[in-house]
């Protein structure tokens, strides 16, 4: 018989836990500020008001802050989770400006 293999996250090595880490705060903030540059660019086409859309913005960045944390610790493979974070953070902080409506 084959023992059953640890998952606990004291097993992993210390590169491993600390890249869990790393992507779970720095990762998970620039997800936030991705989606809150998204999310603030679309609001005001949709007839909300830019200080609406800003107190919409501050009452979501928490939970999406929160998602990606707890992500970062659920996933199998840390790196592929990683990768994943930084591409889609940055295609959203890429695309705000765009589809920010004019002043």
């Amino acid at each position: 018989m084959t023992a059953a293999r640890e998952t606990s996250i004291d097993s992993e090595p210390f590169a491993v836990r600390s890249l869990r880490v790393v992507t779970a705060l720095v990762g998970g903030y620039a997800v936030m500020v991705g989606a809150s540059a998204m999310i603030g660019a679309l609001l005001p086409h949709l007839g909300l008001a830019r200080s609406e859309a800003t107190s919409t913005l501050v009452l979501l960045a928490f939970p999406i802050y929160m998602i990606f944390m707890m992500a970062a610790f659920a996933v199998s493979r840390p790196l592929c989770h990683a990768i994943a974070t930084a591409l889609v953070a940055a295609a959203m902080i890429m695309a705000a400006p765009l589809l920010a409506p004019p002043l």
